[in-house]
């Protein structure tokens, strides 16, 4: 059970709050209201019968209907009118919940989860904070647009643990995302096409291979919020950092660090390990690693700007992902790249 809500509104200008005889007798008057509503319905449901007794004729439709629409009124005043205590107060929090769901624009994912759960008078490590959000996801339709491996499929499952029928959940998509339903229709379609026209495939068809990034650019660049101008697809991603580092990493003997968080994705640190050291520098003395703070599992905004201002003048670049793969942390990007063009400013000037 989740903690009543605090009263909102005029509810301060009427008593300070209602006690247990208030309530029931206002529950007595409900029902003496339902009482009067069954018996109206049944003296006209006598009368009815009265009339047809008496031999009056009316259409057989007509007069079966009338019985049915007294009950369909008063089961419809039973619904309105005496809804439980529980259900009247859950619906209660959850309006209250989705209202106050748009003052969180801007906040962090914890402060998010933390007015959430003060909402719902729950901690924020909850399976009803979790339910929530889940139930009013605005994308939660795009779930069904993959396919979900079930449990008893996957290696390593205990049967006598789980329930092997239901989709398991799925939390390595930095390693392999689920397969999109339309992956399939569309790998048979360049199959076919590689079936009957063979290396005419390359250039030909409606989507020719040798430009197949032309397809999917504008798709790409409405994601990663870019232009499409700034977009490219190509290559993995370990071989497209150590292109971006032979570019863009230029040290020099006070210019040499790099800066990136401890726990990047493996095969980026690898690639600044071995970058650094092509260019004849020590990865120990030119790496950055950036920690959460004691105790805690993300970093916060304001110790990476920290870094970038004290350290600047010895970073050369600074590498973050957009969210980072162990914790799902977004990183404010803006703020850090603004960080880091205003050291290069200054350092040039």
């Amino acid at each position: 059970m989740t903690a009543p809500l605090e009263r909102t509104g005029n509810a301060a200008g009427r008593s300070q709050s209602s006690g247990p005889i208030e309530r029931l007798e206002k529950t007595v008057r409900k029902w003496r209201k339902l009482r009067l509503s069954f018996r109206s319905a049944g003296r006209r449901l006598r009368l009815h019968r009265a009339k047809r007794r008496k031999g009056r004729q009316q259409n057989t439709e007509e007069s079966q209907a009338l019985p049915v629409d007294y009950t369909s009124r008063v089961k419809d005043h039973l619904n309105k009118q005496f809804l439980s205590v529980e259900q009247r107060h859950l619906e209660a929090l959850i309006q209250r919940v989705l209202t106050a769901m748009d003052s969180f624009n801007g906040l962090t994912p914890r402060e998010t989860l933390e007015h959430i759960s003060a909402k719902l008078g729950c901690s924020p490590t909850s399976v009803e904070v979790a339910a929530f959000l889940d139930k009013h996801d605005k994308l939660q339709h795009l779930r069904e647009e993959f396919l979900i491996p079930k449990i008893a499929d996957l290696p390593c499952t205990d049967p006598s643990l789980v329930d092997g029928s239901k989709d398991c959940i799925y939390l390595v998509g930095n390693s392999l995302g689920l397969q999109p339903k339309t992956a399939r229709k569309y790998l048979e379609e360049e199959l076919e096409k590689w079936a009957k026209t063979g290396c005419h495939g390359h250039e030909k068809g409606s989507r020719p291979w040798a430009w197949a990034e032309n397809h999917i650019e504008e798709l790409m660049a409405n994601v990663v919020g870019a232009k499409l101008e700034e977009v490219a697809l190509m290559n993995g991603l370990t071989v497209n950092l150590h292109l971006l580092l032979l570019s863009f990493y230029k040290p020099t003997a006070t210019r040499h660090k790099i800066l990136l968080e401890d726990k990047a994705f493996p095969s980026d640190h690898y690639s600044v390990e071995s970058q650094i050291q092509l260019r004849g520098f020590d990865p120990q003395q030119s790496m950055i690693l950036m920690m959460p703070r004691p105790g805690e599992d993300s970093l916060r905004t304001e110790d990476i700007l920290e870094v970038i201002e004290r350290e600047g003048d010895s970073i050369a670049v600074v590498m973050f992902s957009g969210v980072q793969y162990y914790t799902g942390q977004l990183f404010d990007m803006a703020a850090i790249t603004e960080a880091g063009h205003r050291k290069v400013t200054s350092h040039d000037t």
